[in-house]
């Protein structure tokens, strides 16, 4: 399998002693990450319940602001590549839990039906109906935004049959179904008049490059307004957005 940044499983905890989302390993894996930086704030602390140290908000938070002040302490332009007080943030899951429909059982699957188009045995508790960002769309009338920055990945949790970096080829895998998704999305928010821009990685480097994954993370944790999808890191990413003071329009 590939070696890939989970930084949802790090913070809730890791998994394995051979995963990469073990914390022993995170350090020397992904130096200086928000995994990493995560992982340090415990490295000298007496754990108590795992409701203290798994996906605790609090820390996440300082993790944040401290990975914030180091870039623009390296560039005090940093900050400008972060939203715009008048760009909505959304936060899609795409990938396996979309496209790897005989990964799931029957129960935890539903279908996506849309102008039609119908999008089978996707993972209930990662994907959104369409109709369920239709009631989100009536709520964000009060307001009165236009932008969208959709923040995803076709290939998330897609590449695990490869077995090393330079096996993989994004050609042999397939994304059907996230890029309908996808698009299915963008078509309710654009005739509903809102201009849709997508921030995803665009080659194989970026996907595995766990920096290029960080950015992404501050980026959509400094959001003004954000929309998230589904649960584990997109969940994390509304309450940190709460956190910092800006509106889950969920």
């Amino acid at each position: 399998m590939v070696n890939y940044y989970r930084l949802g499983n790090i913070i809730n905890g890791g998994k394995g002693t051979n995963s990469t989302t073990n914390w022993g390993r995170v350090t020397k894996l992904y130096p200086n990450s928000l995994g990493h930086k995560y992982i340090n704030f415990y490295k000298d602390c007496k754990l108590g319940g795992r409701n203290e140290w798994r996906t605790n908000i609090e820390t996440l938070n300082k993790v944040i602001t401290n990975k914030m002040e180091e870039y623009i302490k390296e560039n005090p332009l940093y900050i400008e590549k972060m939203p715009k007080e008048d760009e909505v943030i959304f936060h899609l899951r795409l990938g396996d839990v979309i496209d790897k429909e005989n990964s799931w059982k029957e129960s935890e699957c539903f279908d996506i039906n849309y102008n039609d188009i119908i999008i089978k045995k996707v993972k209930k508790t990662h994907v959104k109906s369409i109709q369920y960002y239709e009631t989100i769309i009536e709520n964000m009338k009060e307001y009165s935004l236009t932008k969208i920055i959709i923040v995803t990945n076709y290939y998330h949790g897609n590449m695990d049959n490869f077995n090393d970096i330079n096996e993989i080829d994004i050609s042999k895998i397939n994304v059907e179904k996230s890029k309908k998704y996808l698009d299915c999305i963008i078509n309710l928010f654009e005739k509903n008049g809102y201009d849709v821009k997508i921030r995803m990685p665009t080659n194989i480097e970026e996907m595995l490059d766990y920096n290029y994954i960080d950015d992404d993370f501050l980026y959509i944790a400094n959001s003004k307004y954000a929309i998230t999808s589904g649960v584990c890191l997109s969940e994390t990413l509304g309450k940190v957005v709460k956190k910092r003071g800006g509106i889950l329009l969920n």
